[in-house]
């Protein structure tokens, strides 16, 4: 086993509360054993990553091991096609003595074996021994009718499920985002008049809408000595009906989601929402420059 190169080109681009896909090439490379010798800019975003394998001393005893198994089972397998020929053939040759015929197969076994030089050749005393292998096999072997086959079944396929944060299957409870893990602890109908009493300026629903208040929390994921500045502007809500309602910037919620945290801590706040009365099955969203996720209360 040789030394192996590999170029992977990716994108140092990443998206809210997810690694970039230079990281997770990186990661992914390295766990295996590969070694980052290069790193090249290609055009735009785009960067080449070269890699490098050196197999270890336990890897290449391995492949050697391989090689002489494969030399072994090659063996047997000729043996046994040539046992079959021959108990075929005497069948039809009935006074050719079967010390004949072993002597044959044996002579086809040698043949065979001299004529792998691109693997490892066993010792001598190795060889005798699978030729004695492949004697003793002729004659203990007993010809005996293949089964039938069996048709297999037909692959009837699954439908599959949208990927966790999508809105057919959001969040139920923590989930992933930008610089850490996001959830929605509750989500609360028919707030007007709470809103209002806790400030009389907030917007007043129309008829036939109503105020809609999340309780939301964010778990900065980030190491300990850098910050996660969270705001309720990248925030939506939509209904079972499709409409999106975006987050009341405006108004005066008591304990309003939002706040600089470091790594390791977290903050858990309000978000007001105006929606329409005859809606439901509320979801709140995260719009990450158009890449939204979805999540539902627990």
């Amino acid at each position: 086993m040789k030394k192996k190169t590999k170029n992977v080109e990716v994108s140092a681009k990443s998206r809210f509360g997810q690694t970039s896909q230079m990281d997770r090439e990186i990661e992914k490379w390295t766990k295996q054993g590969w070694i980052l010798t290069n790193t090249i800019s290609a055009r735009g975003d785009k960067y080449l990553l070269t890699f490098e394998y050196i197999p270890s001393e336990k890897e290449l005893e391995r492949e050697r091991k391989q090689s002489r198994n494969s030399t072994i089972l090659l063996v047997i397998f000729i043996g046994i096609c040539g046992i079959s020929y021959f108990i075929n053939s005497s069948i039809s040759l009935q006074n050719a003595p079967i010390t004949q015929t072993a002597q044959a197969v044996a002579q086809g076994i040698q043949r065979a074996t001299a004529s792998q030089e691109a693997y490892e050749r066993p010792t001598q005393a190795a060889r005798s021994t699978e030729t004695s292998i492949a004697i003793a096999t002729l004659t203990t072997f007993t010809p005996t009718p293949r089964p039938s086959a069996t048709p297999l079944p037909s692959n009837t396929p699954r439908p599959t499920r949208a990927p966790q944060g999508m809105r057919e299957n959001p969040y139920q409870g923590i989930g992933t985002v930008r610089d850490g893990r996001f959830q929605v602890n509750s989500i609360q109908r028919n707030m007007s008049d709470e809103v209002e009493r806790m400030n009389m300026f907030n917007s007043e629903p129309d008829p036939g809408e109503e105020w809609v208040v999340a309780d939301v929390t964010f778990f900065c994921d980030l190491s300990s000595n850098r910050t996660c500045n969270t705001s309720a502007i990248f925030f939506e809500m939509v209904g079972k009906n499709g409409t999106i309602y975006q987050v009341e910037r405006l108004a005066v919620i008591e304990n309003a989601f939002g706040g600089e945290i470091f790594g390791g801590g977290q903050v858990t706040g309000n978000v007001g929402y105006i929606v329409d009365s005859s809606d439901g099955d509320f979801l709140v969203v995260i719009n990450d420059l158009g890449d939204r996720t979805y999540f539902s209360v627990p």
